[in-house]
């Protein structure tokens, strides 16, 4: 073993300013609904520097979230404007489907310690994004209830519906299932659909992993004009009874003229 590197790893712990001596603190993700103003956390573990941290924010193709560039123009702000606050979360206004992604936040730090500026960085986060969710019986068949969302390409998100509280039915895009990259697309659709055979607490959930996000609850009452009634094809019964009645006609008529012709009597012919 490579003793000497042993003690110059055991030194790097143990001097001051030697290790990173600020740790930035971000949460895996952040959950919003679209159009909604949502606050992307950035904390900071120590204040103990000789100026204000210098504060950025960087989308996944490395725009500047803060400071704002053109594309985020007017949409951010600072949670907190004192530059020594350890708060360096900043607010995303309007959220749109293209703000879905990866961020992370970064500081350029100068401390006692070290004496020379160095920067650091948290885990990113992952801003996801869900739209209104839209629950109501099928608009040309009422005997359907349908359950159907937006929701950004994230793997984690499950749509179902339940039935006085037991869960009848839930779905994800089949992509999903078999492991497929949506990166590309911005959004995708959620949607599930019953057979309304029952009267009773219909309700439809959407859960990220295992948090549920939002829910909609209909008291559904069953009504006689709910199940669809398909008037009688009398005409189709005529025509029916109408070709076996001819077909029968022409066939009892093929037949009285076979026996008349078999039981007419020969005729005589003089001189036989």
């Amino acid at each position: 073993m490579d003793c000497g590197w042993m003690q110059r790893m055991f030194l790097y712990l143990l001097i001051p300013g030697v290790s990173t001596l600020i740790t930035v603190h971000q949460p895996p993700f952040v959950i919003t609904v679209l159009g909604n103003d949502v606050i992307m956390p950035c904390h900071i573990s120590s204040d103990d520097t000789l100026s204000p941290p210098v504060l950025y924010w960087e989308y996944p193709d490395r725009t500047k979230l803060w400071p704002p560039s053109e594309k985020f123009k007017q949409r951010v702000d600072r949670v907190d404007e004192n530059k020594q606050s350890l708060n360096k979360s900043i607010i995303l206004k309007n959220v749109q489907w293209v703000d879905s992604g990866n961020y992370l936040c970064k500081l350029s730090v100068l401390t006692a310690e070290t004496k020379t500026p160095y920067r650091t960085k948290g885990n990113e986060t992952r801003l996801i994004i869900y739209d209104t969710v839209i629950f109501d019986v099928v608009t040309h068949n009422r005997s359907l209830l349908s359950c159907q969302v937006n929701v950004s390409a994230d793997p984690g998100f499950v749509l179902s519906i339940l039935y006085n509280g037991h869960k009848i039915r839930s779905g994800k895009p089949e992509c999903w299932e078999r492991g497929c990259n949506l990166a590309p697309q911005l959004h995708v659709l959620l949607s599930v659909t019953i057979s309304l055979t029952h009267g009773g607490k219909y309700e439809c959930q959407l859960h990220f992993n295992k948090t549920l996000l939002t829910k909609m609850v209909s008291d559904y009452i069953m009504h006689e004009q709910d199940v669809e009634i398909f008037p009688e094809p009398w005409l189709y019964y005529g025509g029916f009874l109408t070709t076996h009645f001819v077909t029968l006609s022409v066939i009892t008529a093929a037949l009285l003229t076979c026996r008349r012709g078999v039981h007419q009597p020969d005729q005589e012919y003089p001189g036989i």
